[in-house]
């Protein structure tokens, strides 16, 4: 470990060098967290990464949050601080990172509109979620399932309740006629109107079918599906893609959020969570 008794304490002393040092005009803290990351993300098993008993209130310090894509590669992102003019951090922005190497930055102060995603997220999964099908069938009883409603409903059914209509039969008459792409977030490099060769985050909505055997005999059923679709796509154009169900969505979004409160960045009240206008 070149002098160091453990791998931790090597990453500590990178860090604090260049905190202290400065070596740069601007971005000391994200490059002195992105030089821990990197290695760690390769040394550390994914099982260590977590500290305190399952539940707990520090049970999402993991490290970084990460997923990994259908591929085979890891996908981090890391929070970074965005400053007001004296310096404070007040909102964030997310530096990807693909298997340890830079891969894009992106979504220019997104961090409260992740916040809400993942408090409406966590009310979907303890709530049963919304009804399926697009309000046309039952509700989803697989917690893996229950999502909240996508960026696109919850814009709708924003400007239905402005507008003083009945916000679920606007909804249903609306759907028939808006593009099936549900989406929770997207997010490009530093505004919505960047092109998507700059990177891109973005977070869908997807259905389907999976047929399960209900007896030896093989008789058994069609079961629809839920899952969220997390893709990234980075500066050299590269795309990779990550299938989360609702729990795992919504323990990464709660790691990068802790890793935000840890550079200074809270987001302690998220405001109305029921009719959040779409966001990026």
């Amino acid at each position: 470990m070149g002098g160091y008794s453990s791998f931790a304490e090597k990453v500590a002393a990178l860090s604090d060098a260049i905190n202290r040092n400065h070596p740069l005009i601007d971005g000391n803290k994200p490059l002195s967290w992105i030089c821990a990351v990197g290695p760690a993300s390769r040394v550390i098993p994914r099982s260590d990464l977590t500290r305190g008993q399952p539940g707990g209130a520090d049970a999402y310090t993991r490290l970084v949050a990460d997923v990994t894509c259908v591929d085979g590669s890891a996908l981090s992102v890391v929070p970074e601080a965005v400053l007001d003019r004296d310096d404070v951090p007040y909102e964030m922005t997310v530096r990807l990172m693909l298997d340890g190497e830079p891969f894009g930055v992106v979504g220019e102060r997104c961090g409260f509109f992740l916040a809400t995603v993942a408090v409406r997220l966590s009310r979907a999964i303890a709530e049963r979620g919304p009804i399926a099908d697009n309000g046309l069938a039952g509700e989803w009883v697989d917690p893996d399932d229950r999502f909240p409603p996508s960026s696109m409903e919850a814009g709708a059914r924003a400007w239905a309740s402005d507008a003083g209509l009945a916000t679920d039969d606007t909804w249903v008459q609306l759907m028939r006629y808006l593009p099936r792409e549900r989406s929770l977030f997207s997010f490009r490099r530093r505004d919505p109107d960047d092109p998507a060769r700059l990177g891109e985050l973005r977070c869908s909505l997807r259905t389907s079918k999976v047929w399960v055997d209900a007896d030896a005999g093989g008789r058994g059923r069609w079961k629809l599906r839920e899952r969220a679709v997390l893709d990234a796509w980075g500066e050299s154009g590269r795309g990779v893609r990550a299938v989360l169900t609702a729990p795992e969505l919504l323990e990464f979004l709660r790691v990068l959020l802790a890793q935000a409160d840890a550079i200074g960045i809270a987001y302690a009240d998220t405001g109305p969570i029921d009719l959040q206008r779409p966001v990026g």
